[in-house]
């Protein structure tokens, strides 16, 4: 019996060890903080290493950086400049008994091996028509924000793609072309630039705010990418895709399909993709638009289609129309259009693609 009841004593024992272990385990494994920085201590060098941040609940926590941390920061910008009051950040923790080398800091800090930036002040600001002044933030990714002195969000900015440095799964890219080739590419789209203008959609923005007030509906997107469409022996085709905000939180995109001589990098014109007068195209391509959608607002829009609107894809010539209220998509087999196409504007692989 005795033995027994040593037997029961050290069971219990060692399950007690072993969930205490478990908890200290657990206690010391590492988490991401995120919050916002409210305060940084420098070295002598002017480098930092340690900061406090303040979670969305909860309350501030200090973090210590360990000597080999690494800071995940755009390129062009040095930590020491970023990594200040009102910077947003996430890092990688781990608890421990280290105190905060700053007197009033909290206690016990978190050391950290890693920390990214989420959001941080450019610096600069943009005045308003009224005089307001909305301040600019870098935001993940690369992308602008802007934000009034309210902490109203109006624009987001997405950091304009493309055509260099894009890939997409099976398709070629601007890397495969010779140097001409590739430099001819890129120079057309240097001079083709944004298509929209970032101030016009700043104060349209801020109307919107000042129209609606407290009821202001989130902040407003842009963005424009460029991406390889299609392929074939003879050309390369790519798409400027532009997203500008239309109404509140609804947005306008737009498609401009423009093709390449893959040898030269020459611009070829959309009016030489086709055998019959552009006239005649568009005709054809209402008529298969009404098959689709029968609305005689998109008949009308369709008479004075630019041919640059087509998008040129392995399965299918695909045509993006915005109106007011929605965006809609229309696909046209190549097999509709053999009369009206040069045959070495079709894409390779439309058949297998397709099926």
């Amino acid at each position: 019996m005795k033995e027994m009841k040593k037997a029961l004593l050290l069971g219990t024992c060692m399950a007690l060890l072993l969930a205490c272990l478990s908890v200290l385990q657990a206690a010391g494994k590492e988490r991401e903080l995120s919050g916002t920085v409210t305060s940084v201590v420098h070295n002598e060098a002017g480098e930092p290493v340690a900061v406090i941040l303040q979670p969305e609940k909860g309350k501030a926590v200090g973090v210590v950086f360990t000597q080999d941390a690494v800071f995940s920061a755009p390129e062009e910008w040095a930590v020491r400049d970023i990594l200040q009051p009102g910077a947003k950040v996430a890092a990688l923790c781990k608890p421990s008994r280290q105190s905060y080398p700053e007197e009033g800091g909290p206690k016990n800090a978190y050391t950290s091996r890693w920390l990214t930036f989420q959001e941080f002040s450019l610096g600069e600001t943009v005045t308003l028509f009224d005089g307001a002044k909305a301040e600019l933030f870098w935001f993940g990714y690369g992308s602008t924000l802007y934000r009034l002195e309210d902490g109203t969000e109006l624009l987001l900015e997405r950091e304009p793609m493309g055509p260099e440095n894009v890939h997409a799964a099976g398709q070629e890219d601007l890397d495969l072309l010779s140097e001409t080739a590739q430099a001819a590419v890129l120079a057309y789209y240097e001079d083709q630039g944004l298509l929209y203008d970032v101030g016009r959609e700043l104060e349209r923005a801020y109307q919107d705010y000042l129209a609606s007030g407290d009821s202001f509906q989130s902040r407003r997107y842009l963005s424009q990418s460029i991406s390889l469409a299609g392929s074939n022996d003879t050309l390369l085709y790519f798409c400027t895709e532009v997203t500008t905000p239309l109404d509140g939180q609804l947005s306008h995109t737009t498609k401009i399909c423009a093709a390449f001589d893959r040898k030269t990098g020459r611009h070829i014109p959309a009016a030489e993709l086709f055998t019959q007068p552009e006239a005649e195209v568009r005709q054809a391509l209402a008529q298969l638009m009404t098959t689709q959608c029968d609305d005689p607002e998109m008949r009308a829009q369709a008479a004075a289609l630019d041919l640059q609107a087509l998008l040129f894809l392995p399965r299918e010539i695909q045509l993006t129309y915005s109106t007011p209220k929605e965006n809609w998509v229309f696909g046209f087999e190549y097999d509709e259009l053999q009369d009206y196409l040069q045959p070495w504007a079709v894409p390779e692989n439309t058949a297998s693609s397709s099926s």
